[in-house]
């Protein structure tokens, strides 16, 4: 029974009420596009890039993510084109995000300013007749309850500012303005609205040495009627080939404990083209006792050219 509350308390958190309901991603500094579509065109070259998240891994109806997304610098690098396929399952509930990044950028100072908008449309899906949920009175007399397995689709569009110089990068966006109603019952009222997220990213690259770099970066998560969350990231990159790093994610609780997890990153380069990367979460909120941590997958290729730092040197236009 405790295994169903907590299936239905995720479902009306990541379809519903006023709080997080966008999927997260510990190695958001190898996915920026995810998050600004200002940064479409930023990489070197094409990139393609593909991710994969178990969250609180051993906790029946856990949030589980897959995505893909093409990045493109084109017109001498002045324009930058992405596509972003993100889809989710919690429990009972599917989403699949199609996500278009049109960035058009200039130079400002020692870097380059990129303006972005993003178009997208969310797929939604809910299965109430899992055979996993159970209800303590009868479902027919919710009007918020579905009896069957429904679906809709809701457009939105949003927009970011992504500058870049050569050792720093700072973004600003809000990917979906619009507060879709994302009720999948056709019920008196509104249920669940999309509330809009706002993101805003900042790091850089200090040189230790010829074989070590620093990498401090972090990655703020702001939506109403949640807790603000903070990624504090530091990564040390070894001979420009391996890298370590650690983040502490803040929220969580509201107002109790450390904060949301405590994350440990692992990433090589496998060859010239590829980079893969590799987190684990230890989870610091209450829900640590029902589950084992969340781990995620990421692999990077770059086409044509070999993959630059990290973060990504700027390029000069004519």
């Amino acid at each position: 029974m405790k295994k169903i509350f907590l299936i239905l308390s995720m479902s009306l958190f990541a379809f519903g009420l006023l709080a997080q309901q966008e999927g997260q991603f510990t190695q958001f500094m190898y996915n920026k596009l995810s998050f600004n579509p200002a940064y479409a065109g930023a990489t070197e070259s094409m990139a393609l890039t593909g991710l994969y998240r178990n969250q609180w891994m051993g906790l029946e109806g856990s949030p589980n993510s897959q995505l893909l997304s093409f990045n493109a610098p084109l017109s001498n690098n002045r324009v930058g084109l992405g596509l972003t396929i993100n889809h989710q399952n919690i429990s009972i509930f599917n989403r699949t995000s199609i996500e278009a990044n049109y960035a058009y950028r200039f130079r400002l100072g020692s870097g380059y300013l990129g303006i972005g908008l993003q178009g997208s449309v969310q797929f939604l899906a809910g299965d109430y007749t899992d055979e996993r949920l159970t209800a303590t009175t009868e479902i027919t007399r919710d009007q918020g309850i579905g009896q069957s397995a429904l679906n809709k689709s809701v457009p939105n569009f949003g927009a970011g500012l992504f500058y870049q110089a050569e050792d720093f990068y700072v973004g600003f966006s809000v990917p979906r303005f619009l507060k879709n109603n994302i009720d999948l019952i056709d019920a008196a009222g509104i249920i669940g609205t999309y509330i809009p997220h706002v993101y805003f990213m900042i790091g850089g690259t200090t040189q230790l040495n010829s074989n070590l770099a620093l990498q401090p970066q972090v990655l703020f998560k702001y939506v109403t009627g949640a807790p603000l969350s903070i990624d504090l990231n530091v990564n040390l990159e070894i001979h420009e080939k391996f890298t370590v790093g650690t983040t502490l994610r803040t929220g969580g609780d509201q107002g109790e404990g450390l904060g949301e997890s405590i994350d440990f990153l692992l990433g090589t380069k496998l060859g010239k083209s590829l980079f893969f990367g590799l987190s684990y979460d230890i989870n610091l909120s209450k829900l640590k006792s029902y589950n084992n941590g969340s781990l995620e997958a990421i692999l990077r290729y770059n086409f044509g050219k070999s993959i630059g730092d990290i973060i990504e040197n700027p390029r000069y236009f004519n």
